[in-house]
């Protein structure tokens, strides 16, 4: 996967729903790799969440961030994907499996392109 705003990373969406993440911007902000799941939108969508654990300059966890995504093929078949993700931290008593609980704005919205991943034959 390619974000507009310039970082890199690798997305796997599991049959039953499994959704994993790892990002090329992970040693640099100081998070983990990210899991979560993805449903079905349409014929030719997805919607999914991941959370990654975010650490301090103490390696202390400091928050744990939610990243939705919204993505569609682009021409015919999967092979290739858009769409676009929103990111948001989630401290003290905010739940990130709760959405509504979030007092802030999104860190970060971002636009991404994706191809899929297939041995050549």
């Amino acid at each position: 996967m390619a974000e507009a705003g310039g970082a890199t990373s690798l997305w796997t969406l599991e049959a039953d729903g499994t959704f994993f993440a790892t990002s090329s911007l992970q040693a640099l902000l100081k998070f983990s790799d990210q899991q979560g799941s993805w449903e079905k939108v349409g014929n030719d969508g997805i919607k999914g969440v991941v959370l990654a654990l975010v650490f301090d300059e103490n390696d202390a966890l400091l928050n744990v961030s939610r990243v939705d995504i919204s993505l569609h093929t682009v021409g015919r078949g999967c092979d290739n994907i858009a769409g676009s993700l929103e990111v948001r931290e989630f401290t003290g008593a905010e739940d990130p499996l709760d959405p509504a609980t979030d007092t802030g704005e999104p860190i970060a919205t971002d636009t991404v392109t994706g191809r899929r991943v297939k041995a050549n034959r």
